[in-house]
């Protein structure tokens, strides 16, 4: 985290619990780093798929082994609503958003990647 926000140690020992927490958070949807990690892979991809065709058309660029996360994303978050009989909220009164809220915070805590 303190590569990526340009933080020392001591920096990040001095956020504030609750902002650190959000961090936490934003890092389970956008891992610091992915884009740089995902090109690498990709590049090493292209490489040894070019090294094994024949044909001059076949060759592949990096870009077309880089994932398309947004849309991964959106399959799995889709697939999870169809599997599950999730309740509707109304996130126009507090009320609504409140369950809302703590059906996310829940599920976050059921994967195993938040702690409590």
């Amino acid at each position: 985290m303190g590569l990526a926000l340009g933080k020392t140690i001591h920096e990040i020992k001095a956020i504030p619990y609750p902002e650190f927490k959000s961090w936490q958070f934003y890092y389970l949807l956008e891992p610091f780093g992915f884009e740089d990690r995902e090109y690498r892979t990709a590049s090493i991809l292209s490489k040894l798929h070019n090294t094994n065709v024949s044909k001059k058309k076949d060759l592949k660029k990096p870009g077309y082994f880089i994932r398309d996360m947004p849309k991964e994303i959106l399959k799995v978050i889709r697939r999870k609503i169809l599997q599950q009989d999730s309740p509707t909220y109304d996130l126009n009164t507090d009320a609504g958003r409140k369950a809302a809220t703590e059906e996310i915070m829940k599920n976050f805590y059921a994967t195993g990647l938040m702690k409590k």
